[in-house]
């Protein structure tokens, strides 16, 4: 049985059960959603296991969404902040050689540019980011103003 917080007021438990578990009036295998407080069955039974020494697992907040576009200038801030600037002008320099277009694209900062591009992946790529840290780049970005 695994039980969890699924709320930062710790006001709702959700409760998995494998095949051979039960829980008040239910049995596995199934997910129980059940307040933490109150005079519900399934309330007062999680009262009882918590007193027997059952842990409830703490709310994790699931990460921000991935904004789908970040103004230029936004990413470059960030880029700078983390210290990537370096390897990404030199992974578009590289890139512009044979499409002159992408150092045109980078220098305007007023563009907006989208997570999506194949070509910013093949710059972030070229400059050793991963998907992931691109990802983190991009939340990181949308907050710049905020």
């Amino acid at each position: 049985m695994q039980m969890t917080f699924l709320d930062s007021q710790n006001s709702q438990v959700g409760i998995t059960l494998a095949a051979t578990e039960s829980f008040s009036h239910h049995s596995g295998p199934c997910v129980i959603y059940c307040p933490a407080a109150g005079t519900s069955p399934e309330s007062l039974a999680l009262a009882a296991a918590i007193k027997a020494g059952a842990v409830v697992a703490p709310f994790v907040a699931p990460p921000p969404p991935v904004p789908q576009q970040v103004m230029m200038w936004g990413l470059q801030a960030v880029l700078t902040a983390q210290g990537l600037m370096t390897a990404v002008s030199a992974a578009v320099s590289a890139a512009s050689t044979t499409n002159p277009l992408i150092g045109k694209l980078w220098a305007s900062e007023a563009l907006p540019i989208k997570r999506s591009s194949s070509t910013l992946a093949a710059l972030a790529s070229a400059a050793g980011i991963t998907s992931a840290q691109l990802d983190a780049l991009f939340i990181a970005a949308a907050g710049v103003l905020e």
